[in-house]
């Protein structure tokens, strides 16, 4: 007896779906994609929580007639492409004819659409893939899609589902990138009723990256163009001092599609060369134009990615627009060589005993552990060493190079790399601070006025109990706009605006990743890091003192938040044997 059979036709396009719908955010793409093939200048796109509930997008595009309206939730059934000539000549953003099948198949669906000038428009009511209803009816001209009850009937795939939180922040991410690429557009989003961004039409790209990325990134933003008959680039790359920490910042397409390429990320990471630590990413705006049939756009479910005929070719102009960009607008690095030692932040330092350690300062030839044979071999991190009791005090002898205190502690030389043990010592403080309430909030004189994308602007909102536990004061202004009324009493002398959006960037790198708790240790680790002292920071034997002190009263002394160690030792039986001494003379 046969075991092999075919599928029937509703189990083939729920396994379809799982390849083009893996999360709602999947679904705003797709939908937003078909009104933009169908020539639509304005879309707006309704959400209730995560958007597994409800989906709602209008356009005012072509809409369709009944007969192609039916057409379109069959699989494979598509107006944009004829022949397999077409595939290496696409210009539109949808190509497959599968979407629309696979969405209703997993969902609740129901299409109303109208072609422009007729009489009547069509609506068709889908559940679970299965056709209930098709019906003549009046509405606007151009096609509205609902999508409820995302994965109603697929259980194990819905379980998958991250919080609504996370899942409208990948909406919200979806969204910018295809607000970007069509700034010729009108797009409205609407989150359980609230209208969260109502962007105009505009011919300017700038205006609407503003809107959406906000002012204190685009002001920053170098121009860059590269033109040729085949290929042409625009767009903007960020200066150095707005570079993050992820590539969250990085905005790149290929013939109006979003596009993820850590080839061409990199080729305009290089483009920086000494202008950046190594930890730091650069954030642009980019658009690429290019030849279709010199560009694959069907070697990805999702059309995430693209294959180029001539890669090397894209990545050598992405280098050369971006060097001479940066050649011609920033006359000095911005960044010292010593910032990928310390995060590339030169934000404020804590108080020990009321001495003000300065600014990080230029320097050279810090130690490293690898670079020295007798510490490859012979350096041990204290970790598990001895018990506690049995420890001797930390007595500083000296410190190297403003990064590194050298230190006695019974038989053994002690190295203490400054920044990372008062990053534990101030992670502590904060943690103490912030258990207690007992935060140290400094009012500022005149509230500071912010400017954050849609994603940032959520994360204040979901984040509220978290940045007052820390010392923050944040209230909404109107739009996407905040006003900060007090911050932690660390920062008061330095960069407000920037401590705050590097926290929110290291909070949206780690929305989905755990509940409060763990989003407040992320929280503290990095208010820890820009609040504790840098290398480079001279520190007097008083300070050096203070710090061994406040380091060894710690019941984790010995690694920083990041889990980096905080001091090495080397006995001095250890320094008697290299030197080929047995015994002390």
């Amino acid at each position: 007896m046969a075991i092999i059979k075919v599928l029937p036709e509703h189990l083939i396009n729920q396994i379809a779906a799982g390849e083009v719908v893996e999360r709602p955010a999947s679904v705003v793409k797709e939908l937003v994609e078909n009104s933009l093939d169908a020539g639509a200048k304005r879309i707006t796109i309704e959400v209730n929580g995560g958007g597994d509930d409800l989906l709602r997008i209008t356009d005012d595009g072509i809409g369709m007639e009944p007969e192609d309206a039916r057409m379109a939730l069959e699989r494979h059934a598509t107006s944009k492409i004829t022949s397999s000539d077409d595939l290496f000549n696409i210009r539109s953003l949808g190509f497959r004819g599968e979407a629309l099948a696979s969405i209703s198949s997993v969902s609740n669906f129901v299409l109303q659409t109208k072609k422009r000038g007729s009489m009547y428009g069509t609506m068709i009511v889908c559940e679970g893939g299965q056709l209930k209803k098709v019906k003549a009816m009046g509405c606007p001209e151009g096609t509205q899609a609902e999508v409820r009850q995302l994965f109603f009937n697929t259980p194990a795939r819905k379980k998958y589902l991250k919080n609504d939180s996370t899942e409208y922040g990948h909406i919200l991410d979806t969204l910018t990138g295809l607000a970007l690429a069509n700034n010729e557009v009108a797009f409205r989003l609407v989150h359980d009723d609230k209208v969260v961004f109502d962007l105009p039409a505009t011919e300017d790209s700038i205006v609407r990256a503003a809107e959406l990325l906000g002012r204190q990134v685009t002001d920053c933003f170098i121009p860059v163009f590269y033109g040729h008959s085949q290929i042409q680039l625009e767009g903007f790359i960020g200066k150095p001092v707005i570079a993050r920490s992820n590539r969250r910042g990085q905005h790149l397409f290929v013939n109006g599609r979003e596009v993820n390429s850590h080839v061409l990320s990199y080729a305009v990471r290089q483009s920086y060369f000494s202008l950046l630590p190594k930890e730091k990413y650069p954030v642009f705006l980019l658009f690429l134009t290019i030849d279709p049939s010199l560009v694959d756009v069907n070697v990805h479910p999702r059309k995430l990615e693209v294959r180029f005929s001539d890669e090397k070719e894209v990545f050598r102009i992405l280098v050369s627009a971006c060097k001479k960009a940066l050649e011609k607008h920033v006359l000095a690095p911005v960044f010292s060589a010593d910032s990928a030692a310390n995060d590339g932040a030169a934000y404020g330092v804590a108080d020990f005993g009321g001495a003000d350690f300065g600014v990080a300062r230029e320097h050279s030839g810090v130690m490293k552990v690898e670079d020295k044979p007798l510490l490859e071999e012979t350096a041990r991190v204290v970790v598990g060493v001895a018990e506690r009791a049995g420890l001797a005090e930390l007595e500083p002898l000296a410190q190297l190079d403003n990064s590194y205190i050298l230190c006695r502690q019974g038989d053994a030389l002690v190295i203490i790399d400054q920044h990372a043990a008062h990053e534990r010592i101030r992670y502590s403080e904060l943690l103490a601070e912030f258990e207690r309430k007992q935060k140290s909030v400094q009012p500022l004189l005149a509230p500071l006025q912010l400017e954050l994308p849609p994603r940032e602007a959520a994360l204040i909102e979901d984040n509220k109990e978290l940045f007052e536990g820390m010392g923050y004061e944040i209230e909404p202004f109107g739009g996407n706009t905040y006003s900060v009324f007090a911050v932690p009493g660390y920062l008061v002398k330095h960069d407000i605006a920037a401590a705050l959006r590097g926290l929110l960037d290291d909070l949206c790198d780690y929305a989905e990743k755990g509940d409060f708790q763990k989003r407040k240790e992320r929280a503290l680790v990095f208010a820890a890091c820009r609040s504790a002292v840098k290398f480079g920071d001279p520190l007097s034997k008083e300070e050096q003192q203070s710090l061994c002190e406040k380091l060894m009263k710690l019941d984790l002394p010995y690694t920083c938040p990041h889990g980096r160690p905080t001091m090495f030792s080397i006995s001095f039986d250890e320094l008697e044997k290299r030197f080929g001494r047995d015994y002390r003379d």
